[in-house]
């Protein structure tokens, strides 16, 4: 999970996505992006099933 906080900036960044700019402080691991880093994967995880691993949807890749 690429979230990452910029200083000045409202939310949280990409950082898979967002390109360096000149001057740009970026914060990886503050408690605000853990907990949102928490928040994704719950979400992510809610959708499915318990044993990941043995999953269906994974047997299609």
């Amino acid at each position: 999970m690429c979230l990452v906080e910029v200083e000045g900036r409202r939310g949280f960044a990409t950082s898979c996505i967002q390109k360096a700019e000149e001057g740009m402080v970026v914060h990886t691991n503050t408690e605000k992006v853990i907990e949102a880093r928490k928040m994704v994967l719950d979400l992510i995880l809610s959708n499915h099933e318990r044993e990941c691993l043995t999953c269906v949807r994974n047997r299609k890749l």
